[in-house]
């Protein structure tokens, strides 16, 4: 499973990378530095971290990053052509339904919101199935209320990732929880 961290400051992206992380979202303000953040970008490739830019295809390119996440299914298919094939795009999906659309569109992975405090693990082993099912297979994570307690839950019912902006979420011994899993 991975975890990947949500941030727009480039120090406590450095932080949890320096604590294991190993993919991250940056969410750039209109003030971004982006040599600053470029630097950032080869020193997590140094680490084989990922840098995800958040809804900006034009800083992706400009930083050399990863991929891009889109909250939009249909913005995929406009980042896809954009940046070619290589880079990873990742969509923010509220059902099969749009799922399709991201996997149709070109996206890698999907993210689920999780809008309620109790987890829906049936819901999302009902997406992830009917992906399969439809041939559309993409990895599934969730962002949300989640914790490190909900690990094993989550990936009994085939998620594939946690997306979280609590930089103390990897504090706790998360990695040994996930080598337990794996």
């Amino acid at each position: 499973m991975n975890i990947q961290y949500i941030t727009s400051s480039l120090e406590d992206l450095q932080s949890v990378l320096a604590s294991g992380g190993r993919w991250f979202r940056f969410v750039p303000k209109s003030d971004v530095d982006v040599q600053a953040l470029q630097e950032t970008v080869s020193r997590c490739r140094e680490q084989d971290a990922v840098v995800i830019i958040d809804d900006d295809a034009a800083l992706c390119e400009a930083v050399k990053a990863d991929g891009v996440h889109v909250h939009q299914a249909s913005a995929a298919l406009n980042v896809r052509r954009q940046l070619g094939e290589e880079p990873l795009i990742g969509v923010e999906v509220n059902g099969f339904d749009e799922a399709k659309t991201a996997r149709l569109a070109g996206a890698d992975y999907l993210e689920v919101l999780q809008r309620d405090e109790v987890l829906q693990t049936n819901t999302l082993r009902e997406l992830i199935i009917a992906l399969y099912e439809a041939d559309y297979p993409l990895p599934v994570s969730v962002s949300g209320q989640v914790s490190p307690d909900d690990i094993p839950t989550l990936s009994a019912a085939g998620v594939r990732g946690i997306a979280t902006t609590d930089a103390q979420f990897f504090k706790k011994d998360v990695w040994a929880l996930l080598d337990k899993l794996s």
